[in-house]
């Protein structure tokens, strides 16, 4: 059987591939833009675990669609040609105004950090060529949640309005996590080539004690302070503040340029080492720059 071909078969495997792709980013928009709107139209929570519990409130998609249009004509106002409307009438009459913006903020911050978790596990998945590997293999996650438990432990209660703080020692001890994973694993593999298995026996060692400390040390503690320990640790709480949108628009570029710019040479790592080789690619280094991109 030959194995060569053409180039109107190799051209019209492309123009098959655009068309699925095509078809893919149709039903995404199709059943994406539904729910995010619907998003806006929920609000509130509850549960004795949430920093402020309050009881759930919805808005009907009439009102979200009058608040978008009252949002709009605020920049519209912006021009001469059009006055805004008093605030007063607007605390009068249309609460779901002001709390269009907060509701946005925190359907945005989640639409973006998802994305970012769906491309951490597309790098981990074509790194250690497993369809079932989560960035939880390497620690990450054991590092951010060492770095809730010591935020809660110096802080208390007062962790959870702590935003700046949280972002930099939970995130920075995720990361710091994950790079004491890749010297160990560099340092167990010696003179041998470096090896995806050393970085599975070094994060699953590490994720081990530090799961340990992260469900026995909070058990000490009093129910006020396990709860915000509780809540910070299970995200119970999104924000959509300044440094909040600052970090994930960070996080977002920091990850994604690096990801997109090698997004041909990525697809590599999926074949053996020889056979990257021969392409003239460092597969070690690529899998180093792969999990550090993830790691952000």
């Amino acid at each position: 059987v030959s194995l060569r071909l053409s180039l109107a078969e190799t051209d019209a495997m492309a123009a098959r591939d655009a068309r699925i792709l095509r078809r893919k980013v149709i039903i995404w928009a199709v059943v994406f833009i539904p729910l995010f709107f619907f998003s806006l139209c929920i609000g509130g929570n509850q549960g004795i675990y949430h920093g402020a519990p309050l009881e759930y409130y919805n808005f009907s998609p009439l009102e979200v669609i009058e608040a978008i249009g009252l949002h709009l004509h605020d920049l519209a106002a912006l021009t001469p040609f059009v006055t805004a409307y008093d605030h007063q009438w607007l605390v009068d009459n249309h609460i779901v105004y002001f709390f269009l913006p907060y509701k946005f903020g925190v359907v945005v911050i989640t639409c973006v950090c998802a994305l970012l978790l769906s491309l951490s596990g597309m790098l981990y998945q074509n790194v250690f060529r497993n369809p079932i590997a989560t960035p939880t293999m390497l620690g990450v996650q054991s590092g951010v949640n060492l770095g809730t438990l010591i935020m809660v432990a110096v802080f208390g209660t007062a962790a959870l309005d702590m935003v700046l703080p949280r972002y930099l020692l939970c995130y920075g001890c995720g990361i710091a996590m994950l790079l004491l994973v890749l010297a160990g694993g560099k340092l167990i593999a010696g003179k041998r080539p470096f090896s995806v298995v050393d970085l599975l026996l070094v994060g699953t060692a590490v994720g081990a004690i530090v799961g340990v400390l992260v469900q026995y040390i909070p058990a000490t503690w009093d129910e006020g302070t396990w709860e915000v320990f509780y809540a910070l640790s299970e995200a119970l709480n999104t924000g959509a503040s300044p440094v909040a949108f600052a970090s994930v628009g960070v996080v977002f570029v920091i990850a994604v340029i690096p990801v997109f710019l090698l997004r041909w040479k990525l697809n590599a790592l999926s074949f053996d080492n020889v056979e990257v080789r021969l392409l003239g690619i460092d597969p070690s280094r690529l899998r180093m720059i792969a999990l550090r991109s993830e790691e952000r």
